[in-house]
């Protein structure tokens, strides 16, 4: 992973690992980080949609991206869930798409694009984002 960090012109991930093997081979890094308290009410109420959708601002508002993609191993309930709530469109299930300690997992994968944003920015800005 450090290897193609250094080749990369922008590294986005979340607070972990290969956001800190990247800052850590010097590329450019961008650590996506959720409000997080031990008072619920006090921040926004589910900090994977605010980290999501700053992310997708980032992505094409700065970043000029046209395209984001997820895949998601289908038992994982939660994020899934994030995917369709943040209306990110369901493009099928990859089969056996990706290897994990040596099991071949398939994933459903969703996207969004430039223009998907466009349409639901306003949104979801106002209602993860903005106070």
């Amino acid at each position: 992973y450090a290897a193609l960090a250094e080749r990369a012109r922008y590294v986005v991930a979340r607070d972990s690992g290969p956001m800190h093997l990247a800052a850590a081979a010097g590329a450019p890094t961008v650590g996506i980080f959720a409000l997080q308290s031990d008072e619920p009410d006090r921040w926004a109420p589910r900090p994977e949609f605010v980290e999501n959708v700053a992310l997708a601002r980032f992505a094409f508002e700065d970043l000029m991206l046209h395209r984001l993609q997820v895949s998601i191993i289908p038992r994982n309930r939660s994020s899934l869930r994030v995917a369709e709530k943040l209306g990110l469109r369901n493009e099928g299930t990859a089969l056996r798409y990706l290897e994990i300690n040596g099991v071949w997992e398939d994933h459903v994968r969703f996207a969004i694009t430039s223009e998907d944003w466009a349409q639901k920015r306003d949104l979801h800005l106002r209602e993860w984002l903005l106070p």
